[in-house]
């Protein structure tokens, strides 16, 4: 059709979708505004997928074979975007969304909000860095845009449309909380992708199982085959796969039917049509491993995996059709109340896991304060033990004891008779005898014989030299007397010299012992102490946790209220974008300076677009 303006009908059906374009641009400003950066072409012609399954299964390579990576450079590339990690350890840390440049730099959105080109050592940076937040338990919820140089695709290779894929870390996690994280970074991007590609291998299919994807949001994905496909890894390098591609030489049709087969044998019992939905490809090392053979069978997988890819490129660019993306805006305030209820049940789960943590901590604390006081009481008590057991004298004088054996004396009949000096000589010995005794008893010491002073056997010597019991001469008894008493008082004081040796002695070792006793108590306060010190740090750490988790709870609640309000309008987003669209095709047909070949033109726009607008109407529908 020819018109007199400047506008062919080719240039009027190339602007047929213009209003739905700028409703979804509306709606990517509100929730996704990373994809508007370096949209020179416009954010209608871009794709954007999520990748979702479980770690080390090639997530990252299949990645860069969809956005087209020259297999020569492919190396190079996956050894820049691990950030200095070797093979074998990599797995994504956190959300990326992986698009090609402009140009032949490195772009980061948090990098000066992606305006910053950075060479490879300085992404390599950048790439490290951000793995080391997320290694020392930094949550990091923000998506980045990384933006790879041209000089790594096949650029005449690239279609119309421009894939944005985002890299979600790995599911499957035994810990609980990498887990909630992960789960939390699906339901927080799943919203605004056109597609999301569920990613496993072919020798684990389970992961497919509702249980096994760990995400309400994903749990019917196959009642939605315009959102979401199935890629399956190490299609040829499958050593079951490999006997069959080699006997038989498959299609890709009869390949995607067995694969389906193999995932129903898992009690899933998925529709026939399941299958158009399964994407066998092999990349990254292994499939380099293959192409090295240059044998039959790589030149047969070559095939295979460029049939799959186009088929799986092809689906990608119609799900961006203007029209049909718009349904993601409909289906948004319920994918939203359902991030609002995951978000109250994480958020719950989480805050009590805390408080459980608190309540432990608690009791350790409780238990140690309690060690702690008594620890304290018996340490006073101990010093109080051995200032006592250092300020006491061990034992007796001489004199008293003396003095004591002088009272004994005091019940003997004095005579001057040999028979009274021997008298007072087995006193003193049983009275010495009774002292040791008696100081061995109450200081807790062997007992053993009395020592001898050896002074009165001297005494008692002389006495046996005597004929005659009674002493002829009083000044001789006298002076035998005074001998014997000179000698009970010299033995008193060699049996309190021994008594205070043996105190001394067992001072010494009680103070040792108590010394030791204190040392311990001063080893356990230092413990308790340390257990004290680390508890309340936990206490202190779990505490700033549980305000970090109800601030950052508050926080997504609020957006994601704010997105809730904001998703409800999108129907008036619609609407309003397709009025002015029909006000500029009305005053277009009014145009009295058109002739009637243009003014036919526009009025097939005009039944064009309530034609359109009916569509996406029922879309609405759908998800009403």
């Amino acid at each position: 059709m020819k018109l007199t303006s400047s506008k062919s009908w080719p240039d009027l059906c190339q602007q047929r979708y213009d209003w739905a374009e700028q409703s979804y641009t509306t709606f990517l400003g509100q929730f996704d505004t990373a994809r508007l950066i370096q949209t020179a072409n416009g954010a209608s012609r871009q794709v954007s997928v999520i990748v979702y399954g479980p770690a080390q299964v090639g997530k990252t390579s299949f990645i860069l074979t969809l956005l087209g990576v020259r297999e020569e450079r492919f190396t190079e590339l996956n050894k820049l975007l691990r950030g200095g990690q070797t093979l074998g350890n990599m797995s994504t840390a956190r959300s990326y969304r992986y698009r090609i440049a402009e140009d032949n730099g490195w772009y980061f959105s948090h990098v000066n909000h992606g305006q910053q080109s950075l060479d490879d050592d300085a992404a390599v940076a950048v790439f490290a860095s951000l793995r080391q937040e997320v290694e020392q338990g930094r949550r990091v919820y923000d998506s980045i845009d990384v933006f790879i140089p041209q000089r790594f695709f096949n650029l005449e290779n690239q279609a119309s449309h421009h894939f944005l894929i985002r890299d979600l870390p790995g599911t499957h996690s035994k810990n609980k909380n990498e887990q909630h994280y992960v789960n939390h970074l699906a339901s927080r991007h799943l919203s605004s992708a056109d597609v999301v590609l569920l990613i496993g291998r072919v020798d684990a299919l389970s992961f497919l199982q509702q249980e096994e994807l760990g995400n309400p949001l994903l749990s019917d994905w196959y009642w939605h085959p315009h959102r979401y496909k199935v890629v399956l890894t190490r299609a040829c390098s499958n050593a079951t796969l490999r006997g069959m591609l080699e006997k038989s030489a498959p299609g890709k049709a009869e390949l995607q039917k067995y694969l389906l087969k193999q995932i129903n044998t898992m009690e899933q019992d998925l529709p026939d049509s399941v299958s158009q939905l399964i994407y066998p490809v092999e990349c990254g090392h292994s499939w380099q491993a293959i192409v090295a053979a240059d044998d039959d069978y790589s030149r047969q997988c070559r095939a295979l995996r460029d049939e799959v890819l186009a088929d799986l490129t092809v689906t990608l660019h119609q799900a961006a059709n203007p029209l049909s993306r718009l349904r993601t805006g409909y289906a948004l305030p319920q994918m939203i109340q359902q991030k609002i209820v995951a978000e109250q049940e994480d958020w719950g789960a989480e805050k009590a896991r805390i408080r459980r943590q608190l309540q432990r901590h608690h009791a350790v604390r409780s238990r140690y304060r309690h060690l702690n006081d008594s620890t304290q009481s018996a340490t006073e008590k101990l010093s109080i033990q051995l200032n006592e057991c250092r300020d006491r004298w061990p034992g007796e004088s001489a004199d008293d004891l003396y003095q004591a054996f002088e009272q004994r004396l005091a019940l003997l009949s004095e005579t001057e008779t040999l028979a009274y000096l021997n008298a007072i000589i087995a006193d003193f010995r049983i009275f010495s005898s009774s002292v040791w005794r008696e100081a061995c008893i109450h200081h807790q010491l062997p007992i053993g014989a009395a020592p001898d002073g050896g002074h009165i056997r001297a005494l008692e010597k002389h006495l046996k030299s005597y004929w005659v019991e009674t002493y002829l001469f009083s000044s001789t008894f006298r002076e035998d007397l005074s001998a014997l008493l000179r000698a009970c008082r010299a033995d008193a004081g060699v049996l309190q010299e021994k008594i205070a040796h043996l105190l001394l002695v067992e001072k010494e070792r009680k103070i040792k012992d108590l010394e030791k006793l204190q040392r311990r108590l001063r080893h356990r306060a230092r413990r308790i102490s340390l257990v004290l010190t680390a508890s309340e740090g936990k206490i202190a750490a779990l505490r700033q946790q549980e305000e970090r988790l109800t601030d950052d709870h508050d926080e997504r609640i609020s957006l994601y209220s704010d997105q809730l309000g904001k998703s409800k309008e999108f129907r008036s987003v619609i609407s309003s974008a397709m009025q002015k669209r029909t006000r500029e095709i009305t005053a277009r047909i009014s145009d009295p300076g058109i002739n009637n070949s243009e003014r036919l033109a526009w009025l097939l726009m005009q039944r064009m677009l309530n034609n359109d607008f009916k569509f996406v109407q029922s879309l609405g529908e759908e998800n009403d």
